[in-house]
């Protein structure tokens, strides 16, 4: 049985302190190609596209808050029980 050990680095691309993960480039990705998707159906069926850019940017915000609580809540709640 062959068992590959190639393990790929978590870290697309690093400048100094900032770097991009791929996990963070794929999720922007799978965002911005769904929203595009989304706005040529949007388009094709005659509908208005400014309510679609508001919508993005409500979706990214909450998605983001509601990441966090998540995280804190389920993952982290021992600590931030004790440190509010």
């Amino acid at each position: 049985m062959f068992l590959h050990t190639y393990l790929p680095s978590p870290t697309f691309v690093s400048w100094g302190d900032f770097s991009i993960h791929w996990y963070g480039l794929l999720m922007a990705l799978g965002v911005a190609v769904g929203f595009l998707v989304v706005r040529w159906v949007r388009r094709e069926r005659g509908g208005r596209i400014e309510e679609l850019d508001n919508l993005l940017i409500w979706l990214i915000v909450g998605g983001l808050v509601g990441a966090r609580l998540f995280d804190v809540l389920v993952f982290e709640w021992w600590y931030f029980h004790n440190h509010l």
